[in-house]
């Protein structure tokens, strides 16, 4: 049981972190200008047109810890403006303006944090695009050909820079295709500093154009009377907020 909850919170950690890259050579310059392009086109970066996009992403993410143990998450998430909801088997979360609400079934624990300007826009910064543009014109390429199927493959080498020093870099892998301008996978190796030794996305589909709702996460877990419903009737809740309002 102690295995399956760090495994558990080792994905919920690693659905949480976007890595990234970009490389320099004069004759491969073009695959690392492609793979930034086409990365920035799936993005959310924070501007107006980006802000009215009900975005729906759909990707499988398999982590690899030193010991070849694989964690495997599917994850669906939707996102328009503030809002955001985030479902994988690890974990739910559902974001908008005020709140952030973490579903944790294998914990079967409820987790309500107050949202914040910063929280929101971690993701979609100008700021963040130009520190992980940074990070790929540092690395080295490696090689850059096309597969038996077509698609292109770009392998890099991490360079110096790094824009968390706590993440041990060594390597990624993209997969591409040109034709439909997508990136098809990443996947990024590290040193064995890190506690995982492998990190890899699959992305199986990106629509800007979604019908999604988003409905009022509230409502999904609570019932007129203000209490829980009960299919959650036996979660822990954590509210982070009250424990944020006593510390003024």
């Amino acid at each position: 049981m102690r295995t399956r909850n760090n495994n558990c919170r080792l994905m919920i950690n690693c659905l949480l972190l976007i890595i990234t890259f970009n490389a320099r050579s004069q004759n491969n310059r073009q695959c690392l200008m492609d793979v930034i392009k086409f990365e920035e086109q799936t993005g959310t970066r924070n501007d107006s047109a980006g802000q009215q996009k009900n975005i729906y992403t759909n990707y499988t993410v398999k982590a690899t810890n030193w010991d070849d143990e694989t964690t495997i998450s599917n994850v669906k998430m939707y996102k328009k403006g503030t809002d955001l909801h985030f479902f994988s088997e690890q974990a739910s979360i559902y974001m908008d303006a005020k709140e952030v609400l973490v579903v944790m079934p294998y914990q079967k624990m409820l987790v309500i944090n107050s949202n914040s300007k910063e929280l929101n826009s971690y993701k979609v910064s100008n700021d963040f695009f130009e520190t992980r543009k940074a990070f790929l014109d540092s690395c080295i390429v490696v090689k850059c050909e096309k597969n038996s199927g077509g698609n292109n493959i770009l392998v890099l080498k991490a360079g110096s820079y790094s824009p968390d020093e706590s993440i041990k870099i060594s390597g990624m892998t993209y997969e591409y295709n040109t034709t439909s301008k997508k990136i098809l996978s990443v996947k990024v190796n590290y040193t064995n500093e890190y506690k995982l030794k492998q990190l890899a996305v699959f992305y199986n589909e990106f629509n800007v154009n979604s019908t999604y709702k988003f409905p009022s996460f509230r409502s999904q877990f609570i019932d007129k009377k203000g209490n829980l419903k009960e299919k959650y009737s036996s979660y822990e809740i954590v509210d982070n907020r009250e424990k944020k309002n006593k510390s003024h």
